[in-house]
């Protein structure tokens, strides 16, 4: 009878339940206020309130994209594992459709082609607890907006009594959207070599229901189900194999280039991030399977180190000490570049008191026609490089040549023509995001065969440059 009682409030929604009796009244009970609180709540505040206890389930970390509305909102050339959520329109498609659409975003980011594709996973949602997400929360809502109306200092004690069993139905309402947010997400898709030979790459459906029970991260339970594809290091010797390297006609490559493939190529094995690479390319080197070199200068069929002490074989090194803007060398060419200096070496030598006491090396190269000078100052302790083939003129402190100092001062000097302004504006821009801090000085001659005009140069060039508050002196001759 009770029961019976109890699901007639749901239906009847006159029908109250005060003092333990129940009994009908003009005034709507609290289902029905409810329902028609509901009725103002917008899709936009439920998928924010799905969305709220979505992250709860997942740490607060770079390597998770939740709801991209585009393609272009995903991040590209980051080199690091990203698991992408879908939003909840994905839950609507047909599977034919979210592989389309989904193999449309792992290759083009808006207009442009994605490069790292060996970086991605999508975790496509389920429609049915979708549906179950939305349900709770419209309905966690209307209760909040109800319990917000009510004065309790105000409140009767039947008042208090409907008030008590808000907050119930409110904690209700929050366990149904934290009980289908748990179970949102269905499967994975997976970037793999496509075998058959249709297309470069095919997308793998991996189970996701079937991690329910290893973890309440929602996060941890997609690494879970992806632990036999994707992986934090991999072995020396297969990370040897993948750089070439083994290869007669490989003898270098660079150390960032290497670890890019591992995000771009969904045929190498997937990484979680550049330090498990970064601990394989360290047991290679220990193993003597491959050397490095912070830097060398490439020219001519051997390229040249500075300091072979420099390069590192068979030895144990720090990982701060191992800089991915170095090279990583097979074997063969460690023992080239450590028994042979330069094809061709002349040296002289100045012991004319006027002058500083230096060593001039000119490096000749074979059959290529061009030098490079490498001039050491020995009172300045510094080494200058000049090739006649460039037009840069490097200057480096003989302690950083020797590893014994860090590189962290950098002076350029430039002057070009109005032609290449914006390309050498380019490379300060680089130089800029590698900087925590950077002074630029510019002097600019600039003429004309006609006239400036004084009202141009001061709106135009002047006036702009004092509300930026940049300091500035000018000349108009």
């Amino acid at each position: 009878m009770t029961a019976a009682l109890s699901d007639l409030r749901e239906e009847l929604l006159h029908l109250h339940y005060v003092g333990q009796r129940y009994r009908f009244e003009t005034k709507a009970n609290l289902n029905k206020l409810i329902a028609d609180e509901e009725g103002k709540v917008s899709s936009d505040e439920v998928l924010q309130k799905i969305q709220e206890e979505l992250n709860k389930t997942l740490p607060n970390i770079r390597s998770k994209v939740v709801w991209s509305k585009d393609a272009a909102a995903i991040p590209d050339k980051i080199k690091q594992f990203s698991i992408v959520y879908l939003e909840p329109s994905w839950a609507d498609k047909s599977k034919d459709l979210v592989l389309a659409d989904a193999l449309n975003w792992l290759e083009n980011r808006g207009n442009d082609k994605r490069e790292f594709k060996n970086a991605l996973a999508f975790v496509v949602p389920n429609k049915a607890q979708m549906d179950k997400a939305r349900k709770g929360a419209r309905t966690a809502l209307s209760i909040s907006g109800l319990i917000e109306k009510k004065d309790k200092k105000k409140a009767s004690s039947e008042e208090l009594e409907e008030l008590n069993e808000l907050t119930s139905k409110a904690k209700d309402a929050t366990s149904e959207i934290v009980a289908a947010v748990r179970r949102l997400y269905e499967y994975i898709l997976l970037p793999l070599p496509d075998t058959s030979g249709e297309k470069p790459v095919r997308l793998e459906s991996v189970d996701l229901q079937s991690q329910l029970n290893t973890s309440q991260n929602l996060q941890e339970r997609v690494l879970d189900a992806l632990k036999n594809y994707v992986f934090e290091t991999t072995t020396a010797s297969k990370l040897v194999s993948l750089s070439g390297l083994e290869s007669p006609d490989k003898e270098y490559i660079a150390g960032e280039e290497l670890v890019s493939y591992f995000f771009r190529f969904p045929t190498l094995p997937k990484m979680l991030g550049v330090e498990g690479i970064k601990k394989s390319i360290l047991k290679a080197i220990e193993q003597g399977l491959i050397g490095y070199v912070p830097s060398m200068t490439i020219s001519g069929e051997i390229p040249v180190v500075d300091n072979p002490n420099l390069i590192s074989f068979e030895k144990v090194i720090p990982a701060d000490e191992l800089d991915l803007a170095g090279y990583l060398l097979s074997p063969s060419l460690v023992n080239k570049l450590r028994t042979v200096k330069s094809p061709e070496i002349v040296e002289t030598i100045t012991t004319d008191a006027e002058e500083d006491n230096t060593v001039e090396l000119i490096y000749g190269s074979g059959n290529s026609g061009s030098t490079t000078k490498r001039r050491v100052s020995e009172e300045k302790q510094t080494v200058e490089y000049k090739s006649e083939a460039s037009s840069i003129e490097r200057t480096v402190l003989l302690d950083i040549v020797n590893g014994k100092k860090p590189a962290r001062y950098y002076k350029l000097t430039s002057s070009t023509d109005k032609a290449k302004i914006f390309q050498l504006f380019e490379v300060l821009q680089a130089l800029s995001d590698k900087a925590e801090g950077m002074t630029i000085t510019i002097e600019v001659h600039a003429h004309t065969q006609d006239s400036f005009d004084l009202s141009w140069i001061r709106n135009a060039i002047e006036e702009p440059l004092d509300e930026m508050d940049i300091q500035a002196s000018t000349r108009l001759e």
